[in-house]
């Protein structure tokens, strides 16, 4: 299956009677996306603005592709060596080329199947997107194989809401743990503010502590101005 440029990068197309995905061959990114609902088309994924720009020099592959969804192996970023290992920002698989397995069709069902080689620890991931006909989602399943020992996973979902109030809203399955940043996520000193409070753990989004006291339900966009406090 040949990939198409779309925004800046080489990317894999998917399509059913209700979704239009793509999916990138650098970072293995879903989007953009077009979802058709009820007569109307929208696009929840944003797509970096410097997507077909020419970025600097040393700008790492994850921002250069960076849109909508894709999966962190390691979730997250830490400068320490663990175990002999150091991992660039959400694993080598948001950086690096990934693999054309196949596209298999069945009963209106298409599922487009990738992979991704590790080195830093060895193994493979293998991608599977899945369109089901009449659905307006996109299955997702990563299968890890080949390796051993501790790791964060994580799917790093960007959504954009057009401006208006109630113009969002998310719905997860039941939260077993979150947390908050562990440590300050912006720097006042440099003009940036985090509203949330720092290492603090929650079990539903819908009730998430702030700095100042009170919590915040982002369950719901725009969470300003009142952060929806409960």
């Amino acid at each position: 299956m040949r990939t198409i440029k779309v925004l800046g990068q080489r990317s894999w197309r998917l399509k059913s009677d209700k979704v239009l995905a793509y999916v990138t061959r650098l970072g293995g990114m879903i989007g953009p996306v077009t979802y058709r609902l009820n007569g109307r088309e929208v696009s929840p994924y944003p797509v970096a603005p410097w997507a077909e720009e020419k970025v600097p020099e040393g700008t790492p592959a994850l921002l250069q592709a960076l849109r909508g969804d894709f999966f962190c192996m390691p979730f997250g970023y830490d400068a320490r060596t663990y175990r002999g290992e150091r991992h660039p920002i959400h694993g080598e698989c948001a950086h690096g080329a990934w693999r054309f397995e196949g596209l298999q069709r069945d009963a209106g069902r298409s599922t487009l199947r990738l992979s991704f080689a590790t080195r830093i620890r060895r193994g493979l991931i293998t991608k599977e997107v899945t369109l089901r006909p009449g659905h307006t989602a996109i299955y997702q399943r990563h299968i890890i194989s080949g390796m051993r020992g501790p790791m964060s996973y994580g799917y790093h979902a960007m959504l954009k809401f057009p401006p208006g109030e109630g113009s969002g809203r998310i719905a997860v399955s039941r939260c077993l743990f979150g947390q908050t940043w562990p440590t300050p996520f912006d720097d006042p000193a440099a003009g940036g503010y985090s509203s949330l409070k720092v290492a603090a753990r929650f079990t539903s989004i819908r009730k998430v502590p702030l700095a100042n006291g009170g919590r915040a339900d982002l369950s719901l966009y725009p969470a300003r101005p009142d952060l929806r406090m409960v």
